[in-house]
């Protein structure tokens, strides 16, 4: 193994987002979390990053513990097509849109994206050493970490650090990189939307100390109620900042992306080492409920 790497050195895998792969870039033997606040779209950008690994050459898996597949294949059909999550469920489409979804269908299908439902971490780690094994698969996405199903110690922060311990060890035993999703503490009541740090991962502060990267997904105009939003232009709305907020070879980063209707976009990047300013802050009052746009398919 070190005869190969001095040779070949450590393979990366390709996400197709040139800001990701410069800042955070799915190494074998990594273990990455990423991180978000509820309705960030933890979701949304795993299945993005794994379809883009898939697109560039490499063998991704997607396994949730959130939702069967069944359900993460209408998020996908929804990621593609812009229809609503709960109207594709419903089989409520109409002849134009069933197109549309059949489309979608097929090329999610040419992609060859793995997708599992597990709950159990024991039974997890054993299919991805499976398919890592016997199958070459080399990224995995575990979705999320906090509802996964364990025999604990009593000490959930103990026992979720344990769980990340043991994705890394595997990662490295098997040459693979593996993604794991976290629930981030929400903001607290009356005070500023701040940035997310390490110290906001819920739980547990073990899982950000086990990992290579950490990556927080953050988007303000979230916290917006509808008549603020309304003030608002795209670009506020649609902002997504990108935090990596601990890379073990490198400095920490920040770059932008494009949230439009569940779906992550790209910005123009350039690797020129921009200085980014901090955006507007927003107050959160859990009495108002952020402003969720049925355009908005998930």
């Amino acid at each position: 193994k070190v005869k190969h790497r001095r040779l070949y050195g450590i393979s990366n895998y390709n996400t197709g987002f040139a800001a990701f792969d410069d800042k955070a870039p799915l190494m074998e033997g990594d273990l990455n979390v990423i991180c978000g606040r509820f309705g960030m779209g933890k979701t949304s950008f795993g299945l993005a990053l794994v379809n883009g690994v898939n697109q560039s050459g490499g063998k991704g898996c997607f396994i949730t513990a959130e939702m069967t597949t069944n359900r993460l294949l209408d998020r996908q059909v929804s990621y593609r097509t812009g229809i609503a999550t709960k109207r594709i469920t419903k089989n409520e489409l109409d002849a134009r849109e069933q197109g549309l979804q059949d489309e979608a269908i097929n090329d999610i299908e040419a992609l060859g994206v793995r997708y599992i439902y597990e709950t159990e971490v024991l039974k997890i780690i054993r299919k991805i050493a499976y398919l890592a094994l016997n199958k070459g698969v080399k990224v995995f996405f575990v979705d999320y970490i906090q509802i996964l199903n364990f025999i604990g110690s009593g000490n959930l922060s103990y026992d979720l650090g344990k769980i990340s311990k043991q994705f890394k060890q595997l990662a490295n035993s098997l040459d693979i990189n593996i993604t794991i999703l976290a629930q981030l503490n929400r903001p607290v009541k009356g005070a500023e939307v701040r940035r997310p740090t390490n110290d906001d991962i819920a739980s547990s502060d073990e899982i950000a100390r086990n990992a290579d990267n950490v990556i927080h997904i953050h988007r303000p105009s979230y916290y917006l109620d509808a008549e603020l939003q309304a003030m608002e232009d795209s670009e506020t709305l649609e902002l997504a900042e990108i935090i990596l907020g601990k890379s073990r070879d490198g400095e920490t980063a920040l770059f932008n992306m494009r949230f439009v209707k569940g779906q992550f976009l790209e910005e123009h990047y350039a690797n020129d080492n921009t200085e980014f300013l901090p955006t507007k802050q927003v107050v959160y009052d859990s009495k108002v409920e952020p402003n969720r746009s049925e355009d908005i398919p998930f």
